[in-house]
């Protein structure tokens, strides 16, 4: 390690490759001698100025150089910790002020908050409830779970992964509910991996799977603060990775996905009934292409003879199969969509519209799909998102469905069936059944599922978790 002040930080500059932004601000006095060394942008530079350099450069007598010494005479209320030369380079690039004195080199916590204020979040759209959604900041989303729990159980657990980008990972968890043997594995899958960067919480879901390469997502996800806390109040253990504004949580089973953060601020009919409305949403978006097509091809006796005729006359001069022209308008509708997402936003408002009217008017005139195609490929396109989360696989398997029912009709679409439900009964998510609690069936945890109950009737955890404290209601004495 260098000797003198000159020397260590001129070792540092070089050490970065002398950057520009490497920023290095002497403080000379008669008592005094240091220097503050920082990365421009990344701290709050005015503060540095009134509570660090100011009060120093005021001081008209002797003070001892050290963290001690130095705590009387700074304004600075945050945390003033004192590291090591070897410790700088990381307090640097982490957004720390380093000050380097005679006899100590302080590391100064000044984190420069930029980004966007806590909004309506732009992926869920809010009737009742909360309008606030997570940001980008780590610190400002620990901050909305903790104004939601206030206990003292609350435990926020930091490590660091990325071995370029150094990101804060944060572990949010009630310790007095939730099994410590849970966050050893969500720690032990986060460090068995040693990766160069970690920028999006879509990072640790795949880190933390486990089938990564699954076509059915094992790992929960949210935007807003109040189901993440309501998660932690279940008994889960939620992960946020700074720069990100998802929140993701484990254990995760897949009728997650069918349920709404907004079911808690319905009327319980309501909400049942809302539940059953996305759960037929689902199936409609998923069997009915390749309902149409099994029915053209193998079943067509199946239709009364007036539809029958309705479907031969719409269909009769189409030059493809009923199977590869329902494929066309499949993958037709994919590329209408993945173009609308990625254009400026208002031409993609545009697009969405016209282009869907505009192309589904000018095949079925060209000849080249069916009235009755375009029909059922637009109702199955509008289920798919009534399950926002399961799109991406909902699309992939209505896909293999088509082929099922082109190749085998009816009993294609149940063998397909078969399979991938045996398949997702095989998954699980940090022990918990991916199919829970229907497979294996869990009598307590039905209540909340296949019909919305009362708040007061749902006195037990999910108890399918391994949690140590199963209560979450009593009944006051």
């Amino acid at each position: 390690m260098p000797n003198n002040i000159d020397e260590q930080v001129e070792g540092l500059r070089a050490l970065f490759g002398f950057p520009p932004d490497f920023t290095v601000r002497d403080i000379k006095t008669e008592y005094f001698y240091g220097k503050a060394v920082y990365f421009d942008g990344l701290i709050d530079v005015k503060e540095l100025e009134e509570s660090i350099i100011e009060p120093l450069v005021r001081k008209s007598e002797p003070f001892g150089d050290t963290l001690e010494g130095m705590r009387g005479i700074i304004c600075y209320g945050g945390n003033l910790k004192e590291i090591s030369y070897e410790e700088s380079k990381e307090t640097l690039l982490s957004g720390s002020a380093v000050l380097f004195c005679g006899s100590a080199i302080i590391a100064i916590p000044l984190i420069k908050v930029v980004g966007r204020a806590v909004a309506e979040p732009p992926t869920s759209s809010v009737i009742k409830g909360p309008r606030e959604g997570f940001v980008e900041n780590i610190k400002t989303n620990c901050i909305l779970i903790r104004k939601r729990i206030r206990d003292e159980n609350l435990v926020f657990k930091e490590i660091t992964l990325g071995k370029r980008t150094l990101t804060k990972i944060v572990i949010a968890y009630l310790k007095d509910v939730v099994e410590e043997q849970l966050i050893e594995e969500i720690e032990t899958r986060l460090n068995s991996f040693e990766i160069d960067g970690v920028v999006d919480s879509s990072y640790l879901a795949k880190l933390l799977e486990d089938r990564p390469y699954s076509l059915f997502k094992q790992i929960g996800n949210s935007e807003k603060p109040d189901v993440i806390a309501t998660r932690i109040l279940d008994g889960k253990a939620v992960v946020f990775c700074d720069g990100s504004p998802i929140a993701i949580y484990v254990p995760f089973t897949v009728i997650e996905d069918l349920e709404d953060a907004q079911d808690n601020y319905k009327r319980p009919m309501r909400a049942t009934f809302l539940r059953y409305t996305r759960v037929f949403a689902a199936f409609l978006a998923l069997f009915l292409p390749a309902l149409f097509v099994s029915v053209q091809v193998f079943q067509f006796q199946l239709l009364p003879v007036e539809l029958l005729a309705t479907v031969i006359n719409s269909t009769g001069n189409i030059p493809f199969s009923p199977t590869l022209e329902m494929l066309i308008a499949l993958v037709l509708f994919e590329i209408l969509g993945e173009a609308s997402i990625r254009m400026p936003r208002h031409v993609g408002m545009v697009l969405g519209v016209v282009g869907a009217i505009v192309l589904g008017d000018t095949a079925v005139k060209a000849g080249l799909l069916s009235s009755l195609t375009v029909l059922v490929v637009a109702m199955s396109g509008i289920g798919i998102y009534a399950v926002p989360d399961e799109v991406g696989t909902l699309g992939i398997l209505r896909i293999l469905f088509v082929v099922a029912a082109g190749l085998l009709g009816l009993f294609g679409i149940l063998v397909c069936g078969m399979c991938i439900v045996s398949y997702m009964s095989t998954l699980s998510s940090f022990g918990v059944p991916y199919l829970m609690p229907f497979a294996p069936i869990f009598k307590d945890d039905l209540k909340d599922i296949l019909v919305k109950y009362n708040l007061y009737d749902l006195n037990n955890r999910p108890g399918s978790f391994r949690l140590t404290d199963k209560i979450r209601l009593r009944r006051a004495k």
